[in-house]
C-alpha cells in the first residue's frame, strides 16, 4: 500500500510505503467480513429471511479493501494511518488500533500501536 502527500498545488511530494499491507481481498475475507454483517443479533424468536441472505451473497465484492480507516497529522507533520479492518476483525475498543506513524520528511513508514490518539 502506499499513501501520496501532495502540495497545495497537486505535486507530489513524497509517496510512503507501507510493505507487507496488501489490499486484496481473497474469497476467505469478503465472505468474513458479509457474514459478520449478516449474523447480527435478532430480537428472541427473530431469524434473518434467508432472502436476505442470498440478495447480499448474490452483490458484487470489491476486490480490494480501504487503504487506511483514518488519517492524522500530528503538529511535528508526521502522518498517522489508521490501518484499514473489515467488521470481520474488529475485536476489542477502537483505540489502541494498529496506526502507522511517518517520520516527518521521511518516506518509510513503521508500524506502531498507539492508544489515546482520540480525546
Amino acid at each position: 500500500m502506499q499513501v501520496e502527500e501532495l502540495d497545495p498545488s497537486g505535486k507530489v511530494v513524497r509517496i510512503m510505503r507501507i510493505p507487507g499491507y496488501p489490499l486484496e481481498l481473497t474469497d476467505a475475507q469478503v465472505a468474513a467480513e458479509r457474514n459478520s454483517r449478516l449474523d447480527m443479533d435478532l430480537p428472541p424468536g427473530m431469524t434473518l429471511p434467508p432472502f436476505i441472505r442470498r440478495i447480499a451473497e448474490a452483490l458484487p465484492a470489491p476486490a480490494t479493501r480501504p487503504a487506511y480507516a483514518e488519517m492524522l497529522v500530528d503538529p511535528s507533520g508526521a502522518v498517522w494511518l489508521e490501518l484499514y479492518r473489515g467488521a470481520a476483525s474488529r475485536i476489542g475498543p477502537r483505540n489502541g488500533w494498529s496506526w502507522t506513524r511517518t517520520e516527518p520528511g521521511s518516506a518509510p513508514l513503521r508500524s506502531r500501536t498507539a492508544s489515546g490518539l482520540r480525546t
